[in-house]
């Protein structure tokens, strides 16, 4: 009989990405619950963040590609096109980040330029694709 063993980073990311994956999950049904739109917070970026924090670069855009998808599969939002631009925005958030973080910067500004360097891109592609 084998048995798998896993070592203790790699059980604590495995718990992380599931707690991260139900946390997306469950975002739309707290929306409706709470009457209140909590999308406006951009829980998907929170949670990658929270992937940056505590676990590795790899991991964190592991994360930013599959938030979107599984929020796709459990709530249908956001749809194909849209999930598929979210999926670039967070790993280009996450690449920048830790680009600046790797170059010395601190951990804030880090956040900062990558939040609004991944922004630009989104809203950028968004207008062209309004004008073709």
């Amino acid at each position: 009989m084998t048995t798998l063993a896993l070592d203790r980073p790699a059980l604590r990311t495995i718990t992380l990405d599931a707690l991260l994956c139900v946390a997306v999950a469950f975002v739309p049904a707290l929306s409706h619950a709470l009457a209140y739109p909590v999308y406006m917070f951009d829980p998907m970026r929170l949670l990658v963040f929270a992937a940056v924090l505590f676990s590795s670069r790899r991991n964190a855009l592991l994360m930013a590609v599959c938030l979107p998808l599984v929020s796709t599969l459990t709530s249908g939002h956001p749809v194909f096109p849209k999930f598929v631009l979210i999926q670039a925005e967070l790993a280009l958030n996450v690449v920048v980040f830790f680009a600046l973080f790797r170059r010395g910067e601190r951990f804030v500004p880090a956040a900062v330029v990558s939040v609004l360097a991944s922004k630009v891109f989104y809203y950028t592609v968004k207008f062209l694709s309004l004008i073709h």
